[in-house]
């Protein structure tokens, strides 16, 4: 252990023996490596350098220690984060089912970011508050002919709020006919949105609109496209 300690002293490491009641049983030999907490990532680096990738060092010392301090100085979520990187701060939780939830909400959060950023996601962008009660129109990319996009209006009914699984339900009327889609919100076939009106609602899902007439879920032409957008601006915007 005092080998350590004169190569790096900002970490210590300690041994314990645990000898053992039977004579025909070996004393067991338990090594802990303390590194000071608040160590920024240049002492770490620099830990390192003198024990991790000094291999007369890491010679001199048993192999019990030697795999202590490679633990301690190695970040155990490689590769999914840098091999000797900072390493993230998560929060403590009770069990191995919370941290594995916690792990993955925030996997999902980092994934959101990134199509926000990229721009795939419109409406997490251009609506961030979108909720009941909004009139919209969406300009959605058209499968059959890349030249040619897709319209759809309606007002917003239901949002579920499930990361990037979030979905929204828009609900208009066609040919005297009620119609819901279900939208994903961080949808890549969706180009654009648009805003056309915000009523205010009591309910936070306006689901009481399918058991009324038809009249009350006719929010305007469907498939209607912007005043201003002909065909052919259409095409050369595409």
């Amino acid at each position: 252990g005092c080998s350590l300690s004169k190569h790096v002293p900002a970490v210590r490491i300690t041994e314990k023996v645990r000898e053992r009641e039977h004579p025909a049983v070996r004393p067991v030999k338990r090594y802990r490596v303390h590194i000071p907490l608040n160590a920024t990532q240049e002492e770490l680096d620099a830990i390192r350098e003198r024990t991790l990738f000094n291999p007369t060092f890491m010679m001199s010392i048993g192999p019990a220690a030697r795999q202590m301090l490679t633990r301690k100085l190695t970040n155990r979520s490689y590769p999914y984060e840098e091999k000797f990187g900072p390493r993230m701060i998560y929060q403590r939780r009770r069990n191995a089912q919370h941290r594995a939830r916690a792990l993955l909400r925030r996997l999902n959060e980092e994934e959101a970011t990134a199509m926000k950023e990229s721009g795939r996601a419109v409406i997490p962008n251009k609506i961030p508050d979108l909720q009941a009660g909004d009139v919209i129109r969406l300009r959605l990319r058209n499968p059959n002919n890349s030249e040619v996009d897709l319209w759809f209006t309606g007002m917003v009914i239901a949002r579920r709020n499930s990361g990037t699984s979030s979905t929204f339900v828009v609900r208009n009327a066609v040919d005297g006919v009620a119609v819901e889609r279900l939208f994903p919100l961080y949808s890549p076939t969706i180009k654009d949105v648009e805003l056309l009106e915000r009523r205010k609602q009591r309910l936070r899902k306006l689901l009481f609109l399918r058991r009324r007439d038809v009249d009350r879920s006719n929010f305007g032409d469907t498939l209607a496209r912007p005043a201003n957008l002909t065909y052919s601006a259409q095409k050369k915007k595409a």
